[in-house]
């Protein structure tokens, strides 16, 4: 299939026809990568809570030297105005 970039604001897009979307099993979000001089959209493979970790790790490092666990220093309004210590 042959296809023109086309202008989207200060961006450059494409159209991809339906067919082809859900022949790839392509919606929602996507995950754009470039490989051997060639761009590759791919379906975006997100699992549950999967950055959790990485929120865990950021979250830590603010706290360093400090014993605790990271869950210790997450905070939310409900615990911080509903909870009476």
């Amino acid at each position: 299939m042959i296809t023109q970039i086309i202008n989207i604001g200060n961006s450059k897009g494409i159209r991809i026809p339906k067919k082809i979307l859900e022949l790839a099993n392509i919606s929602g979000e996507v995950e754009l990568s470039f490989r051997n001089k060639t761009l590759v959209i791919s379906p975006l493979k997100k699992t549950l809570r999967s950055d959790w970790d990485n929120l865990f790790l950021t979250d830590s490092k603010k706290h360093k030297g400090i014993e605790e666990t990271p869950l210790q220093f997450i905070e939310n309004e409900f615990d911080r105005d509903e909870w009476v210590w």
